[in-house]
């Protein structure tokens, strides 16, 4: 048996209806993949290839033509994933990177197996990079043969094997893959250590690799004790229990990640997300106490936050911005202004608790629009969600046209038997985050404020039976749930 045919031994395991994706970029890696995967699967088995064409690229285009003609010769289902990376942030491989895995998050299907091409030589490319960039156990654990992704699970079954190995093997199969030039231009790091620094250490110790590979394999031990230590300390300063249905940040789990080499893997281990080692249910922990994180030990505050983080997507964070968020952020006595930005995130401090934030769309803050709730129920704002009305045989909205529009300054309001007063001091009582109070649609009588969604209703516009307002965001950046009226 060769050592592809080890590598792949684990679709034999596979349950006759299993879904199966391959990143598929038409280069050499995955494109070997891809025909090896096809060669293997059973044959009620669901097979597709995601493409991702980030756009940067002038032969973007070509490639994605490649990748189609491949796949409708070989009857593969293709996807293709067309990706802007953010403005800002880290390099833009770094931004191009995190844009391709939220696009594969996105794309799988509940219980869906993704298979990424990636090898022993990009192991120790990147063990190097991130050494020269100081990074620490968690960071030189290197990539992970497995792990969580969206709705399924994403498996890197060649990881042990070097990229010669995958030529060879291509090349007695007669297969014809893309030949990226840029991948020979050492301006950039990644190719620097492909071309210059690492046949230089293969000329002098020619099993480098397997060295290397130990040492990595060590240091990913001492991450998964370190995550473990992070579930235990998460859990004492989680600020929200799970929503239903959610598993808690102690909860005990299985998962794929914790087979070792040469194990099955279960079909059971696919039926549902898996769990990866920095923990994946707390993706569903959004905010953190500061009290109980403040009395941690500085180091462990700073693993129990990057455990957090990268639960989110930022793998692994700066560690400027992890220093900052555990020293600076934490001792803020200024909610305002205390916050860290991430890439596609940024973390804030609010009512002594941190916030994980999702960047937010941008939207007009001068927008403005009629809706009556009793004809339509429904209202899309531009970039910030959509009201809801409810019917209710409670106290509620009178059923009437009003004005939405965003909070301008200065406005007041009468809630049902208050007295009036400002804005401002109805969203400090309401313990409304300042980042959000621009952002929550207000609804006018004309000049007056008739609601406030999700907090009350003035009492000259209420109403039995009426309606009950709600604001609602995306999933991944709920702002509002079901906040009881006033």
């Amino acid at each position: 048996m060769s050592r592809i045919d080890s590598a792949l031994a684990f679709l034999a395991d596979l349950p006759d209806d299993a879904r199966i994706a391959v990143g598929f970029s038409g280069g050499l890696d995955s494109l070997t993949l891809l025909h090896e995967v096809r060669q293997r699967l059973p044959q009620r088995a669901h097979l597709r290839a995601l493409h991702v064409h980030h756009g940067l690229h002038e032969h973007a285009d070509r490639w994605q033509r490649f990748c189609r003609e491949h796949c409708q010769c070989e009857r593969i289902p293709l996807e293709v994933l067309r990706v802007a990376p953010p403005a800002t942030g880290a390099s833009l491989e770094n931004r191009a990177r995190l844009a391709r895995y939220r696009a594969f998050a996105k794309a799988l299907q509940s219980g869906e197996l993704l298979l990424l091409a990636h090898h022993l030589d990009d192991q120790v490319e990147t063990l190097l990079l991130r050494l020269l960039r100081g990074a620490g156990p968690p960071g030189l654990s290197g990539i992970p043969a497995r792990r969580s992704l969206g709705q399924g699970a994403l498996l890197r079954p060649f990881l042990q094997l070097p990229r010669s190995e995958l030529e060879s093997h291509a090349r007695s199969q007669g297969l014809d893959w893309i030949d990226d030039e840029s991948n020979r231009d050492t301006r950039f790091d990644r190719n620097y250590c492909r071309h210059a620094i690492l046949p230089l250490l293969e000329e002098r110790w020619p099993r480098y690799r397997e060295s290397w590979e130990r040492s990595r394999g060590l240091l990913a031990e001492s991450r998964q004790l370190l995550d473990e230590l992070a579930r235990l300390d998460l859990a004492s300063c989680a600020a929200e229990p799970a929503s239903e249905g959610e598993p808690s940040p102690c909860a005990a789990q299985t998962s794929i990640d914790e087979l070792r080499p040469g194990e099955k893997l279960a079909s059971a281990s696919l039926a549902a997300p898996a769990s990866p080692a920095c923990l994946a249910d707390l993706r569903f922990l959004r905010s953190l106490q500061i009290e109980p994180l403040q009395r941690l030990s500085e180091p462990r505050r700073r693993n129990a936050l990057r455990c957090w983080l990268e639960c989110h997507g930022e793998s692994p964070p700066e560690a400027k911005r992890l220093h900052e968020l555990a020293g600076a952020v934490l001792a803020s006595r200024s909610d305002g202004a205390a916050a860290v930005a991430f890439t596609g995130f940024q973390v804030r401090r609010f009512a002594g608790e941190l916030h994980f934030l999702p960047d937010l769309p941008r939207f007009d803050e001068l927008w403005q629009a009629d809706w009556n709730p009793a004809k339509s129920p429904l209202l899309e704002l531009p970039g910030n969600g959509s009201l809801h009305a409810i019917a209710t045989n409670e106290q509620g909205l009178a059923a009437a046209s009003y004005q939405i529009r965003y909070r301008q300054g200065g406005e007041t309001c009468r809630l049902a038997n208050r007295r009036s007063r400002k804005l401002k001091k109805i969203l400090n009582e309401a313990r409304i985050p300042p980042w959000l109070r621009k952002r929550l649609p207000l609804l006018f009588a004309g000049s007056e404020l008739a609601a406030i969604p999700g907090i009350g209703i003035a009492e000259s516009a209420s109403a039995q039976p009426g309606y009950r307002i709600e604001w609602r965001h995306d999933s991944t950046c709920t702002i509002f749930h079901q906040l009881r009226q006033s």
